[in-house]
């Protein structure tokens, strides 16, 4: 069967190609998008007393970008996590940035693995964090950051 082109179609067809209808379509799609963003130091506390586990994470990221947040993903038999946020539109710079998020889990538990959390950023893909344990709500989590952190290891 011969497909039909009606003169309303071609005429709607011809004005979209139109330099102007063209940008207007441009101007309504969305101006960010969620993605990874990188990481320079993660660091994993869990805090017994709450049952709470704090995620931290520091480094640089491009302007724009906004709701920084550690997004938990399905992982059988682990915990893993995704640094992630709205990027865009991307203009010219760097930023520093800081996040700590916090997941009531109860650990440990048959489900998840108690030593080591998983979090995937943009420079570094299954970034593995051993998770400090803590009976003060992570407050000494400060002292300990630096030599936590050099744990922190990237497979």
């Amino acid at each position: 069967m011969a497909k039909f082109n009606s003169p309303v179609h071609s005429l709607v067809q011809a004005l979209a190609a139109l330099p102007f209808f063209s940008a207007m379509a441009a101007a309504t799609a969305p101006l960010s998008n969620t993605q990874l963003i990188p990481a320079n130091t993660i660091t994993a506390c869990y805090d017994s007393d709450a049952n709470s586990l704090l995620l931290y994470a520091s480094g640089t990221h491009v302007d724009i970008t906004k709701d920084i947040a550690f997004v938990q993903k399905p992982l059988d038999g682990g915990l893993l996590f995704d640094l992630q946020g709205q990027v865009g539109p991307v203009t010219n710079g760097q930023s520093y940035y800081e996040i700590t998020d916090n997941f009531d889990i109860e650990l440990p538990n048959m489900v998840y693995p108690s030593d080591t959390v998983v979090v995937n950023t943009e420079n570094h893909k299954q970034w593995v964090v051993d998770i400090l344990y803590s009976d003060d709500g992570c407050a000494s989590m400060g002292s300990s950051l630096g030599s936590h952190q050099r744990k922190a290891r990237r497979h």
